[in-house]
């Protein structure tokens, strides 16, 4: 794994300093250098970087040499308390900003945009970041083990909630916006190292959500693969979902969708494999494709993936025999999808392909009313669909419209099938003979009344 990776490295980084015969580091000295083309000086325990690029750290950056991805200034982390990025700095990379025991205070500039997975991670004594009202891009677990996001479970700017972490997870009121990622920081890292717990799922608190009444947007991704949450409430106030917003939340429970929500997205709730029911109050909504199902054979699909390279199918077979649960097949699908992506853009990129795939069996039942956009999502998806509107009185009259024809029929026929659901007023609709059973019988009944022969 990358994190005991970056703690080798940087073990013998210090046994070749050492063999190499450079001093240790005094307090009252001043040191400085150039690396890769960050300046960087050390001075009273402040580490001060410039530049015009990101901040990178054990990475494939340097491809040649391992050694040369772990930065100068690393040599004195016990000896950084503070830390100053100067204008023109424009993010940080994988642990770029990792593992500074006495590290207290960081200043981030204008022009720095982005923390990648882990970027500020570990850093137990940090309590004070300065300027990350202007970082829009806050990966996963970036600010993880940090004493600032104890104080701070929630980064919030301008009303959008750009990141999440912690257990008491009830988002302030007054966020009107969930920015992508914001949650998908919680997907439980403690299991991803296979090697040392036969029960991760001790490791991770299943979450409960919840969201204030002032939230109009759930951003893309906004909760991508977070596999401990079980239950989160998308309030009225809720407008738009977008694409792959909830996709992967193995244990996320059933939901509704009130009569505001105008738009889910893409893959919004897809491969949600707990999520049995979604209730749409709106008959309007406009669905992206395949936005909520799971697909029987994903076992197969996501292996088939994984053989896009040696390293990552040997990953996936040693997680699927290990943990052969749908928690943490969330973070399998991580893996081979989000790993090396610190771009949200990027990764939809990535899976736009997936949006041509619609011939797969799909498993899961929606909840709206008789006509709508969820019934016709339905069909096409080949979900199961129970209408939430009343009978009319008119034995047979499944969609409400107060008469029975041919659309009745085609009803009948698809729960016959196991297509759709019906209420238990439609059931008792349904059963032209009262026979206790809906069937074809019902089925010719209805077609005999239509024709007038009955």
């Amino acid at each position: 794994m990358k994190r005991k990776k970056l703690s080798a490295l940087l073990a013998v980084f210090a046994i070749l300093g050492t063999n190499s015969g450079i001093t240790a580091f005094s307090a009252e000295e001043a040191v400085s250098g150039n690396w890769h083309g960050l300046d960087w000086s050390l001075e009273n325990h402040i580490l001060t970087i410039s530049g015009n690029q990101e901040i990178y750290c054990c990475t494939d950056t340097f491809p040649d040499d391992d050694m040369l991805a772990i930065p100068d200034w690393k040599e004195y982390s016990d000896e950084i308390y503070e830390i100053v990025i100067e204008e023109g700095v424009t993010g940080a990379e994988e642990h770029a900003l990792a593992e500074y025991p006495n590290l207290k205070k960081i200043t981030l500039p204008e022009s720095f945009v982005s923390l990648a997975p882990w970027a500020l991670a570990d850093n137990p004594e940090l309590t004070e970041i300065s300027g990350l009202e202007h970082v829009k891009e806050l990966n996963y677990r970036c600010l993880s083990n940090t004493g600032y996001i104890l104080e701070n479970p929630f980064v919030i700017e301008n009303s959008i909630l750009y990141y999440a972490e912690g257990t008491e997870l009830t988002v302030p009121d007054g966020v009107t916006e969930i920015a992508p990622f914001a949650f998908g920081n919680l997907t439980g890292e403690d299991y991803i190292n296979y090697s040392n717990s036969d029960t991760p799922e001790n490791l991770c608190t299943y979450y409960e959500i919840t969201l204030p009444e002032t939230v109009q947007k759930i951003d893309d991704y906004a909760f991508a693969l977070c596999a401990t949450l079980t239950e989160v409430n998308i309030p009225d106030s809720v407008e738009s979902i977008g694409d792959y917003a909830f996709y992967g939340c193995a244990n996320l429970k059933d939901l509704t969708l009130s009569k505001n929500v105008k738009s889910v997205g893409t893959k919004a709730f897809y491969n949600c494999r707990n999520l049995k029911n979604l209730t749409v109050k709106n008959p309007e909504t406009e669905f992206g494709t395949q936005a909520y199902g799971t697909v029987l054979n994903w076992d197969a699909k996501t292996a088939e993936k994984s053989g896009e390279s040696a390293e990552m199918a040997e990953y996936y077979q040693k997680l699927t025999e290990k943990y052969p649960s749908a928690f943490d097949e969330a973070y399998a699908n991580f893996i081979l999808h989000f790993w090396n992506t610190s771009n949200y853009s990027e990764v939809k990129t990535e899976l736009s392909e997936e949006e041509k795939i619609t011939d797969t069996i799909q498993q899961g039942s929606i909840t709206g009313h008789t006509g709508s956009t969820a019934q016709a999502f339905a069909r096409k998806n080949q979900l199961a669909f129970a209408s939430l509107d009343s009978i009319s009185g008119i034995s047979g009259d499944l969609n409400a419209d107060s008469r029975l024809d041919i659309i009745d029929v085609i009803i009948i026929n698809r729960v016959i099938l196991g297509k759709e659901k019906l209420t238990a007023e439609q059931e008792i609709s349904a059963d032209i003979n009262q026979d206790g059973k809906i069937n074809a019988a019902d089925s010719l009944a209805m077609l005999r009344r239509i024709v007038g022969i009955e």
